[in-house]
């Protein structure tokens, strides 16, 4: 019985975590954010990408990744996308798997400088 308490308690905590609020109740829901906080809880993205079929990932393909011009560019780019909750994975075209290697992790969108 301890298990399957367990295995269900760790579901509601999961929903609270994730936004719905109808999950638990009011002080429950604010109990777990509090305690997420004080443990310094950070969800598994990885999991959260199965659940949700979204990896909030988008690859970023650039000739030659030693340009001078590029790393600006990159820069903005990674901080435009993390303050909206997504991640850049970087790729160079200089070896032909770039493209290969970026979509094979399932990136959403996939830009290309020239």
């Amino acid at each position: 019985m301890s298990r399957a308490r367990s295995a269900s308690t760790c579901h509601r905590v999961a929903r609270a975590q994730s936004g719905f609020a109808h999950a638990v109740s009011g002080p429950l829901a604010e109990k777990i954010r509090k305690v997420s906080q004080r443990l310094k809880y950070l969800p598994n993205a990885a999991a959260s990408s199965l659940r949700t079929l979204r990896t909030r990932t988008v690859g970023v393909i650039v000739p030659d990744i030693t340009d001078p011009a590029y790393p600006p560019i990159i820069r903005g780019i990674e901080d435009a996308l993390a303050a909206n909750g997504y991640v850049a994975i970087l790729a160079n075209t200089m070896a032909m798997r770039a493209a290969s290697s970026v979509s094979s992790r399932r990136c959403g969108r996939v830009p290309w400088m020239a």
